[in-house]
C-alpha cells in the first residue's frame, strides 16, 4: 500500500499523573526531515524518539509535538540543582550591575530550564508513558498517510486509464494519416504533371511515413502505463520510482506532439501532456 507524505494525527492520553498528547503533521519533502518539540525536562529523549520514527517513516517533513499537563502530585518530589541555581544567581547579579535592574522574581528563576529537578521515579514513569503513547500516536499517523495515499493511487489509476484511452485514439487514426499523406503526394505530383516511376513515389511516401511514425512512442507509452500500474499495486516506497517514470511519460508525449501533422493526434497529445503533468504533481506527495 502506498502512503502520502501528507498526514496528521492527534492523540491525548489520560494518566494517573495527568495528561499527555502527541500531535504529528507532515508535508511532502525530498527526504526525511524531523522537527521534534519536547518539554525541556524530556529533551534527552530526542535521539531515541527520532531513531524510532526513522524506522517507521522514510520521507516527508514531519513536525512532532509532545504536550504534558501534570497534576500537582507528580511534582511533590522535586529538588533544586544548587550548582545551576548558584550560576544563575551570579549571572543575574552581573546583569544587574550592567543594567541597573534590581528586581528579580524568584519564581522566574525557578522556571529556568534545569533549576528544578524532578525525582527519577517521576521521570521514569513519564518516560515509559511517553514512549508507549508515541507508538499508538504514530500508528494513527501512518494510517492517516496510507488513507491519503489510497486516494492518490485511485486518482493516478484513473489518469493512467485516460492515457490508455488517448493512445488508443491515436493508434486508430495513424493508418488513416499515412494513407491521407500518400494520396496528397500523388495528387500533388499529378498537379505538377511530374512523371515519376511508381517505385520512386513509394519511396518518398515511405520516407514521409517514417518521419511521422509514432508507433514506437505509443508502444513505449503503453509499457510505461503498465509499469506505473504495477508499481502502484505493489505499494511500498514508490514515490521516487514513479517520479522517474513520469520523465519517460513526458518524453514520449513530447515526441508524439512534435511529429503530429493531424489535428486529432495533436489534440490527444495535448491531453496526454495535461494528464502527465497532473500525475507528476500528485506523485510529488507519495512517500
Amino acid at each position: 500500500m502506498i502512503a502520502s507524505m501528507t498526514g496528521y494525527a492527534f492523540q491525548e492520553f489520560q494518566k494517573s499523573w495527568g495528561t499527555l498528547s502527541w500531535e504529528l503533521r507532515s508535508v511532502n519533502h525530498r527526504f526525511l526531515d524531523l522537527n521534534l518539540k519536547l518539554p525541556e525536562s524530556f529533551k534527552f529523549l530526542d535521539p531515541d524518539i527520532k531513531s524510532f520514527l526513522k524506522k517507521r517513516v522514510s520521507r516527508g517533513k514531519i513536525e512532532i509535538i509532545l504536550r504534558l499537563n501534570l497534576l500537582n502530585n507528580i511534582s511533590e518530589e522535586i529538588s533544586i540543582d544548587e550548582q545551576m541555581l548558584d550560576n544563575l544567581i551570579r549571572s543575574i547579579h552581573h546583569i544587574k550591575t550592567k543594567t541597573q535592574c534590581d528586581s528579580v522574581n524568584p519564581l522566574e528563576i525557578l522556571k529556568y530550564p534545569g533549576v528544578i529537578k524532578e525525582s527519577k521515579q517521576n521521570i521514569d514513569e513519564l518516560t515509559s508513558d511517553i514512549n508507549n503513547s508515541l507508538s499508538q500516536a504514530l500508528n494513527s499517523f501512518i494510517e492517516n498517510r496510507k488513507a491519503e495515499g489510497q486516494k492518490i493511487k485511485d486518482s493516478l489509476t484513473e489518469k493512467l486509464d485516460k492515457i490508455e484511452l488517448e493512445t488508443q485514439k491515436i493508434n486508430k487514426v495513424v493508418p488513416e494519416i499515412i494513407e491521407t499523406q500518400r494520396q496528397k503526394i500523388k495528387a500533388r505530383l499529378e498537379e505538377l504533371n511530374l512523371k515519376l516511376d511508381a517505385d520512386r513515389v513509394e519511396q518518398e511516401i515511405v520516407l514521409l511515413a517514417q518521419k511521422i511514425d509514432i508507433q514506437e512512442e505509443l508502444d513505449r507509452l503503453g509499457f510505461h502505463v503498465s509499469e506505473a500500474k504495477n508499481i502502484l499495486n505493489k505499494g511500498g516506497l514508490t514515490g521516487r520510482k514513479l517520479d522517474f517514470l513520469m520523465q519517460e511519460f513526458n518524453r514520449e508525449s513530447n515526441t508524439i506532439a512534435s511529429k503530429s501533422i493531424n489535428k486529432d493526434v495533436t489534440k490527444s497529445a495535448v491531453e496526454l501532456k495535461v494528464l502527465i503533468e497532473q500525475m507528476r504533481e500528485q506523485i510529488q506527495n507519495i512517500e
